[in-house]
């Protein structure tokens, strides 16, 4: 996702009180400056152990009924995060999925990213209860 009107100090603090939730396990894959200004940023969140909290599941179900657990932060790692970081940064715009947010039109929104015939929500692929 882009961010843009956060700082790092925003972003960090927003991971921080987003990792209160998930025990710790949510870092940065990958932050990448946009700007020069130091307020534009292209973020990716993992996940320290895929089988800790927040970490995504697959949609493929192997031979003992269960799915992979992925090192990609799940739906509700992502929204949380977002939520905080626009009590950290209120001026924040985010870029994800191609749709643009500020704190104004920002919600929750499930979609399906499975099949037609096999469907499975944002909000199904991982453990979070």
């Amino acid at each position: 996702m882009e961010i843009r009107n956060a700082t790092l100090a925003q972003i960090g603090a927003a991971l921080d009180e987003a990792n209160e939730h998930f025990k710790g396990n949510l870092e940065f894959r990958d932050i990448t400056p946009l700007n020069k200004k130091g307020t534009g940023y292209r973020v990716t969140l993992r996940v320290k152990s895929s089988r800790g909290p927040g970490a995504r599941l697959g949609q493929q179900v192997n031979h003992n009924g269960n799915r992979r657990h992925l090192p990609c932060a799940c739906w509700h790692a992502y929204g949380k995060f977002i939520d905080a970081l626009f009590s950290e940064a209120p001026d924040a715009r985010l870029i994800t999925s191609g749709q643009r947010y500020t704190r104004d039109n920002w919600s929750w929104v499930d979609r399906n990213i499975g099949s037609m015939m096999s469907p499975l929500y944002y909000s199904e692929a991982c453990e979070c209860q």
